[in-house]
């Protein structure tokens, strides 16, 4: 923001606190300073209860800044719930989850728990994990559940045996995939456990079959407002219509340009077709940028006209004039590295701080070779792996420690019992898990059973039960801190000091000072369950780190950061747009990451492409078709684009078919006979049918087929 003071525009969205508002916002024109203002007017000024105002986003760093904003505006009595959708939905299922037979205290799966449940159950069916990878089993869980409709599963008596069932006739029918999704199911409900996408579906099945669970939770919601409404999802925005429903104050601001978030279920239509859900509408429209220079905002501006599913606007900016940002292309990859290397220092030399430096990337894959120059050049960095410091093993086993003295559960049980090593082997497992299934006790009550009866004979194991089970009982008489230094002087402390890798060390060091920190943002202890959902529900976004370092991190990431000076490697064709974007609506959304990535710079932004990523590569990678629609007018050109595709060109090539039919749909295919589609993929333009010739193996159809409907 230029200024304190509120603009014309801005100030007419704070003051318009009733019915529905919608405020398409282009970037860094001032988003969450128009939320918490109006916040502030309602609580202030108004004098609206706080607790009835419920603010919803979608990382934790967006809304502990919400948070530290409003604080700044109006002090202590900015206490009403400012926090992430998933977060809450957990505060909602903490009092309502018993209406599907789930104790209070349930268990929020970090992705390291869901990967386990994953390998626990290929090795249950004899399938290889070279054929069903943990990502793409998780990503085909996550699609299973997309319409909420299995939460009934959970509704039903007795849910283990409903859930066998289902299993028993996914195996019958050769269903594998079905047969792992309801196992994955069993699973979650055999711990009391939610994944990252149940806290959502839950609390809506809950709001839909309790009308008084509703009604209550209304009453909690007079006035609803939602930071980023481009990233909602179908249930996401079905949870906000539900709790907005009594009062009708339902207040969204947000960038369509900015939607990034499709393959989560994200679209364009919840904001550019609010005011057809609900006719009596209010828009307003943020398009002046005060961050980026007006050469910066131009090439952004022309590069996201060419996306046809938008609302339109254009975006302005009163900023000082600045430099046209650079355009290279270089020989190789390591070429543009290197050059990036050098413009970084040419940067710092003239006043830049290596932390407003950074290089945004498309994907992971990206980091090596700009990561090698770096060291080679003495430039200090950060790479930002975000959730990754969480699937660390010591960060792992610390907060398994902290779950289990919660919980007892066995996911928890499996990965502390022997860690550090107690010589509790495969065999003890076996024992164990064999006499628990046998007598229908959880793991750590069949451990403790069989150590009483001295049938297993372990001091070491011995002292674990007796550290669990004690610590189980008491801590609540301890803080979060005070809990997670005891578990460690139970044997893993030692451990770690004779470990040569420092850098477990200091990831134990950094989690210790994380727990100590949100301790003091709340102003004393937490519930040690509230802390493990927030480690649970943790993102890379919400990885927070000021030091001097130039940051290297994914465009995803990097959404709602700026940075004085961005550097966008590797905009070629197959990488930015992505080779898997075959689609109109795909292009599209690459688009926008492109976009995203532009409106991170404030004062100087530098592109680049390579013509060979490896030495023996036989032909040239072609440019970016976005280097051209930025306008080669607005761009510094040091090196031409290789033979990049033409502004106006085709956005998918012409092989590129429209899928015809949809799941469910009987059809007859040629020779192959009469059969029904079972899955639909856009992206690589086919479809998987089961034939009636061959029930138990479905065929990849392409969409160009001749195919007809029955």
């Amino acid at each position: 923001m230029a200024s304190n003071s509120p603009t014309p525009q801005q100030q007419s969205i704070i003051q318009a606190t009733e019915g529905y508002v919608r405020v398409p916002a282009v970037p860094g024109s001032g988003k969450t300073y128009c939320l918490t203002h109006r916040v502030a007017h309602l609580i202030q000024d108004l004098y609206i209860a706080p607790d009835v105002i419920i603010a919803l986003t979608f990382t934790r760093k967006a809304a502990s800044g919400m948070k530290r904003k409003l604080r700044g505006l109006i002090g202590d009595v900015a206490t009403c719930f400012m926090g992430t959708f998933h977060h809450y939905c957990s505060n909602i299922l903490k009092e309502e989850i018993h209406h599907l037979g789930y104790p209070k205290l349930f268990k929020s799966l970090r992705r390291s728990d869901q990967n386990k449940f994953v390998r626990e159950i290929l090795k249950e069916m004899n399938l290889s994990a070279r054929d069903y990878r943990e990502r793409d089993v998780l990503e085909k869980i996550r699609e299973f559940k997309v319409n909420g409709s299995y939460v009934e599963l959970f509704e039903q008596e007795p849910k283990t045996k409903i859930l066998e069932q289902s299993i028993q006739k996914a195996d019958s029918a050769h269903h594998i995939m079905d047969g792992i999704i309801y196992r994955y199911l069993l699973k979650e409900f055999q711990v009391h456990a939610l994944d990252y996408d149940d806290l959502l579906y839950f609390t809506v099945h809950i709001f839909k079959k309790y009308a008084d669970v509703l009604d209550k939770w209304q009453d909690k919601c007079e006035y609803v407002l939602i930071d980023e409404y481009q990233d909602v999802s179908k249930v996401q925005a079905e949870l906000a219509d539900m709790i907005s429903q009594k009062y009708k104050n339902l207040f969204i601001i947000g960038d369509d340009d900015q939607l990034i978030y499709s393959w989560r279920g994200s679209k364009p239509e919840y904001l550019i077709e609010f005011d057809k859900k609900y006719p009596n509408t209010q828009t307003y429209t943020l398009n002046c940028n005060f961050r980026s220079t007006p050469e910066i905002i131009k090439a952004a501006d022309a590069l996201i006209q060419h996306n046809t599913e938008r609302l339109p606007k254009q975006m302005k900016t009163s900023n000082s004039t600045g430099s046209l940002p650079v355009y290279n292309c270089t020989k190789t990859a390591v070429d543009e590295a290197i050059w990036i290397a050098d413009k970084i220092h040419e940067s710092v030399e003239a006043g830049c701080q290596y932390k407003e430096i950074a290089i945004l990337i498309r994907n992971s894959s990206q980091a090596s070779h700009i990561e090698q120059q770096l060291r080679l050049h003495a430039i200090p960095y950060k790479a930002y792996a975000g959730a990754k410091f969480f699937e660390s093993e010591e960060i792992r086993t610390v907060l398994s420690y902290l779950s289990m003295i919660l919980f007892l559960d066995d996911l928890s049980f499996e990965q502390t019992v022997n860690m550090p090593k107690r010589g509790f082997g495969k065999s003890s497992m076996e024992k164990v898990k064999q006499y628990a299934a046998d007598n229908q006790l959880t793991l750590f009550t069949a451990l403790v059973t069989l150590v009483q009866a001295g049938e297993i004979k372990n001091k070491q194991i011995f002292e674990y039960c007796r550290h669990i089970y004690a610590m189980n009982k008491s801590h609540q008489g301890y803080s979060c801190l005070e809990l997670a230094n005891i578990i460690l002087d139970w044997g893993y402390r030692e451990t770690l000091d004779g470990d040569p890798d420092q850098e477990k060390k200091d990831n134990i060091t950094a989690l210790l000072q994380m727990i100590n920190e949100l301790e003091k943002e709340e102003d004393g202890p937490i519930p040690l369950h509230d802390l493990l959902q927030f480690f649970a529900l943790f993102s890379p976004e919400d990885d927070e780190n000021d030091d001097d370092k130039v940051k290297i991190m994914t465009i995803h990431t990097a959404k709602g950061l700026e940075f004085d000076h961005v550097f966008i490697p590797g905009m070629v064709e197959g990488i930015l747009p992505s080779g898997r974007a075959v689609t109109k609506q795909a292009i599209e959304e690459e688009r926008r990451v492109c976009y995203v990535a532009v409106t991170r710079a404030v004062k100087q932004l530098f592109l680049s492409s390579y013509q060979y990523q490896y030495e023996k590569q036989s032909s040239p990678s072609m440019s970016s078709r976005f280097i051209n629609e930025m306008g080669e007018n607005n761009l510094m050109m040091l090196q031409k684009p290789v033979e990049s595709l033409a502004v106006n060109s085709p956005q998918k090539p012409s092989s590129y078919c429209t899928p015809q039919f949809v799941i469910a749909q009987r059809v007859s295919v040629g020779l192959w006979g009469e059969g029904t589609i079972i899955e639909v993929d856009e992206q690589k333009q086919k479809y998987k049918i089961l034939f009636d010739a061959m029930p138990n193996l479905a065929k990849n159809i392409a969409f160009a087929a001749d195919i007809k409907i029955l």
